[in-house]
């Protein structure tokens, strides 16, 4: 059986536009490193802003004193994250590391912070409900810490005027 010209050169564009689609929809034209990589930034995205001390459970107890120093601090310590830096602030507390994200997989990510001298301190976060779960594995603040989203600060009232007298 012989086929038209026309034939042959509609059915030669139809399999060529299937390779094309079939190539940029591909999901295997994504390699891992640059799939990790996506995850990771978006876990940085989403980890962005003001986030505040909830809760946190050690894994071992804590001496009275520092127990009572960490009750006193859950909702004050605000912990800021700008995609870089990490710094938590409240009464006596003030702390500014640099962080990294790695192993990202949907709402779950690794968390490393470094302290001034570079040792890492390593953590195991994802989001819940809008709330960051936080599991620390390294000393000695191992445990669990629920952080929520700090409530953005009201702008500043404009100053009425004087009453006129």
């Amino acid at each position: 059986m012989r086929c038209s010209l026309r034939a042959r050169t509609s059915l030669l564009l139809a399999l060529a536009a299937l390779g094309v689609t079939s190539v940029g929809c591909s999901s295997a034209s994504l390699a891992p490193a640059d799939f990790a990589a996506r995850a990771a930034a978006d876990a940085a995205a989403q980890l962005k802003g003001s986030w505040t001390l909830q809760s946190f459970r050690p894994e071992v107890s804590l001496e009275p004193v520092l127990q009572a120093m960490l009750d006193f601090q859950f909702g004050r310590l605000t912990a800021v994250f700008d995609g870089q830096r990490m710094v938590a602030d409240s009464v006596g507390i003030h702390v500014d590391r640099a962080y990294q994200i790695s192993e990202a997989k949907g709402d779950q990510f690794k968390m490393t912070s470094f302290d001034d001298k570079g040792v890492p301190y390593e953590a195991i976060c994802s989001f819940n409900d809008g709330k960051l779960m936080v599991h620390s594995t390294t000393d000695p603040w191992r445990g669990f810490a629920t952080l929520t989203r700090s409530v953005p600060a009201l702008p500043a009232l404009p100053a009425l005027p004087a009453p006129a007298r």
